[in-house]
């Protein structure tokens, strides 16, 4: 029990290190508020006995101040403020109440706060000057923009993993969230544009065109609509999200910046700040199903920030020049309350959860020491350049900062606080006793030994003490240690296998369940896969330049993958010889790791055979390997490597090799190679595909292209088409054709005796094998082909698309 209870504090200590720095201006969910007042007053009940008073926090981040203020917004008080971040812009109260995320402008960090005990649970580095936070309406990911990176940082919200970084419009700044959570919509100041960001696969989908100097983004409950502020035309838009366009604008007041729709969808309230010179002091309130200006309520200078409560009686106005929150009585437009905060308030964000007591008017937060400062300035102006600013700095890290380990006097502090907090609730004597003797092991947390074993033993612990009675503030505390002591495990793991790592040194291991690095990887330059390679002669001999190295591939037009290619291209280029020729194949190895070719089905030399430590010594990165053999037999063949080859063929390192008989044939009209292969992407990365390690492919491509984007094949009616598929990925696929039986010509290269040949019109496709398979074209038409697994023939967002491809026969 002693080794137990000690893990559970090293747990506390080493999490309250994860200083987090991103606080966003807004609730995030809009349509269906994530939390509800109890009892939430109805319209009539406000009408008899006037407002009812409010249960719950209104967080503020204090930019120049570098503080957060939490003001009960019951009283309308401030009861406490939070100091030790630096430049906080924006702040969100998570949808799911556990949790308030902040950003740090002048850090460059995203900062996790639990809501009941005020302590950093973690931070995480962002990119250059992070200007707003959001979390998706499950609570599960954060989403950052990068105003100086041009970029958003998407954050793991429960192990504080950096999981993508998604490059935008010009200096982002605002962002929100669909209702359903598919879509973010960015705002993108210098260029005047809307980034909508698809968050399955955390790839920008399009660019909206909206004016000058968009600043921040309101959906409507029901998704149809976003609204977005233009401050430099003193107007606020409105754009049809399925269109895709502006729709609509009505003028507001000087400099308008936060926006926010009313929970019943009737207002969009309109913070407008105007400048230092000539401060904006007024909150429009525009009418959704007119979409005309209805009120404006005389604020205070400088207004910015604004959120309304879940009941949508009261909108929280933060006033930027005069380092007040000015409390609106919506339904009657006018201010009820003026509350003093930090310097410079800023974002502002609304939690529905009663207010815990703080352990002090003024608490500092604990954030990790390990960030690098931003040379941006803290300057609010930086927020709403004049002047495009296009300067870019490296992606952060996918790893968040650890904090400090047991013995760190700041950390010990932290944890004697909440442990004290802890020990002023309602519990059983049982677990009282388990909580005074945490609290004797925390002189004793200096060594950290044997923390793992420690650590498994308290999770089983901590499943007992779940069984227990307890409060519901107590029970969501024990739930955060949960979630701590599963992170905690995680990156102790994570060091130790980073750590036997480094000691393996350079070896032949596939990459298992990592992200393919895409950094310094160029986009590749060429669209198409699979074309003819061109060659030279040499004394009689057809020599072939190969070179394998990555490139940035797009499966479609709006989803790119790190490849591993042939030439920059997926499959890569086709080698088409005659039966006897000679060849001479030259192979320049640019990948980062050892790499062969194996000639699929080509009868060559023992010692041209491609197979690391049986038949060649693997060709190392930089290396140059020549492979020479004689061109045989006839067929349909491919080539690939033999080195970690579930990784490097999943990454696109195939191409096809096709051996043209020595006597003259009848040659089809039109002959195309189709080559079947899997892809894995997730948040934005892109993943080896291996269905057996649980990483099974959510993109399925024809020749390195998911429908839409694959080839139409054009075809003339009357035609003879010879299709060469090849199964080069890790499923069997039936391949399926529309409009026209076809017949089996050859198989895995050996030609089929005519009066053999069966019609068929789908054959299945397993990997290595290679089917010829000839039709006329008898019916004009746009004619299907396709896999006939219906998941094959969709992309990662459910949308169609996959394996299908057009044969287009005009007459």
């Amino acid at each position: 029990m002693i080794k137990v209870l000690l893990c559970l504090t090293v747990v506390f200590i080493t999490l309250a290190a994860y200083g987090v720095t991103q606080v966003v201006a807004e609730p995030f969910y809009r349509g269906q508020p994530p939390f509800q007042s109890d009892p939430t007053p109805t319209p009539d009940h406000a009408a008899h006995h006037g407002p009812a008073v409010l249960q719950g926090m209104v967080w503020v981040a204090n930019e120049a101040g570098n503080s957060l203020s939490v003001m009960d917004a019951g009283t309308n008080t401030v009861i406490t403020t939070l100091t030790g971040i630096e430049g906080p812009h924006n702040i969100q109260v998570a949808p799911d109440g556990k949790s308030v995320w902040a950003v740090s402008g002048h850090d460059s960090l995203a900062v996790k706060i639990d809501a009941l005990t005020f302590i950093v649970m973690g931070t995480v580095p962002t990119g250059n000057h992070p200007a707003h936070v959001i979390l998706t309406p499950d609570s599960q990911t954060v989403y950052v923009t990068n105003s100086e990176d041009n970029s958003l940082t998407v954050i793991d919200a429960g192990s504080l993993e950096v999981l993508a970084t998604i490059p935008v419009g010009t200096y982002p700044h605002g962002l929100r969230s669909s209702p359903d959570g598919q879509r973010v919509y960015v705002a993108n100041v210098n260029d005047g544009t809307l980034s909508v960001i698809d968050t399955a696969t955390n790839i920008k989908i399009t660019d909206i065109a909206v004016g000058e100097k968009p600043i921040q983004v309101g959906f409507s409950p029901d998704g149809a609509f976003v609204y977005v502020s233009l401050n430099a035309e003193n107007a606020l838009g409105k754009v049809d999200t399925i269109s895709q366009t502006l729709v609509s604008k009505v003028e507001v007041g000087i400099g308008p910046v936060q926006v926010y729709v009313t929970p019943d969808n009737r207002y969009v309230l309109v913070a407008n700040q105007g400048t230092p010179d000539n401060p904006g002091t007024t909150l429009s309130i525009v009418d959704v199903a007119s979409f005309s200006l209805v009120g404006t309520v005389e604020t205070g200078n400088g207004a910015h920030g604004v959120v309304v409560d879940p009941s949508g009686q009261f909108a929280y106005v933060t006033n930027l020049y005069e380092n007040t929150i000015s409390v609106v009585n919506i339904a009657e437009q006018e201010v009820i309350a003026t509350v003093p905060t930090g310097e410079a308030p800023n974002g502002i964000s609304f939690s529905p959860l009663a207010p815990a007591a703080p352990p002090s008017t003024e608490i500092a937060l604990a954030l990790s020491s390990d960030s690098s400062p931003d040379t941006a300035s803290d300057d609010h102006d930086a927020h709403h350049p004049a002047a495009e600013d296009t300067t870019a700095t490296p992606a952060p890290s996918g790893h968040s900062s650890m904090g400090h380990m047991p013995g760190d006097g700041e950390m010990m502090t932290q944890m004697q606080g909440m442990m004290d907090m802890m020990m002023g609730m309602e519990m059983s004597d049982e677990m009282m006793s388990m909580m005074q003797q945490m609290q004797g092991m925390m002189d004793m947390m200096t060594s950290g030994e044997d923390q793992q074993n420690m650590m498994q033993a308290m999770m089983s612990m901590m499943d007992m003490i779940m069984e227990m009675e307890m409060s519901g503030e107590m029970m969501s505390m024990m739930e955060d240690l949960q979630d701590m002591t599963s992170m905690m495990m995680s990156e102790m793991e994570g060091a130790a296998a980073d750590q036997g790592h480094q000691m393996e040194g350079t070896g032949s291991g596939g990459h298992g369940m990592e992200p393919i690095s895409s950094e310094g990887v160029p986009l590749a330059t060429e669209t198409r896969g699979g074309q003819p390679l061109e060659f030279h002669e040499e004394d009689g001999v057809k020599v072939f330049e190969l070179t394998a190295r990555p490139v940035i591939w797009h499966l479609t037009n709006n989803v790119q993958v790190t490849a591993w290619t042939y030439n920059g291209t997926v499959p890569g280029p086709m080698i088409r010889v005659t039966e006897g020729d000679p060849v001479c194949i030259i192979l320049n190895n640019e990948l980062p790791e050892p790499t062969t070719i194996h000639w699929h089905g080509i009868q060559v030399p023992n010692a041209m055979d491609g197979v690391p430590g049986v038949t060649q010594d693997p060709i190392q990165p930089g290396e140059t390997f020549v492979y020479e053999f004689v061109a045989k037999p006839a067929g349909t063949f491919m080539y690939h490597p033999h080195f970690n080859s579930d990784t490097q063929i999943a990454l696109g390192l195939y191409a096809p090799f096709i051996i043209d008989p020595a006597e003259n044939t009848t040659q089809p009209d039109v002959d195309v190679s189709i080559m079947l292969s899997e892809w894995r992407v997730e948040n934005g990365m892109t993943y080896a595909a291996m269905p057996m390690a649980g990483m099974e492919p959510n993109f399925f491509t024809f020749n390195g292209k998911a429908f839409p984007a694959t080839d139409t094949l054009e075809v003339k009616q009357g035609e003879r088409v010879r299709i060469r598929l090849y199964g080069i990925g890790q499923f069997t696929h039936p391949i399926h054709l529309h409009g026209v039986p076809f017949k089996v010509v050859a198989v895995d290269g050996f030609p089929i005796p005519e009066d053999q040949q069966l019609s068929m019109d789908t054959i299945n496709v397993a990997p290595g094998q290679r089917f010829d398979i000839e039709f006329i074209a008898t019916e004009p038409g746009r004619w299907m082909l396709h896999c006939h697994i219906p998941h094959h023939t969709t992309n990662a967002d459910g949308s169609d698309g996959g394996m299908m491809m057009i044969v287009n026969v005009t007459e």
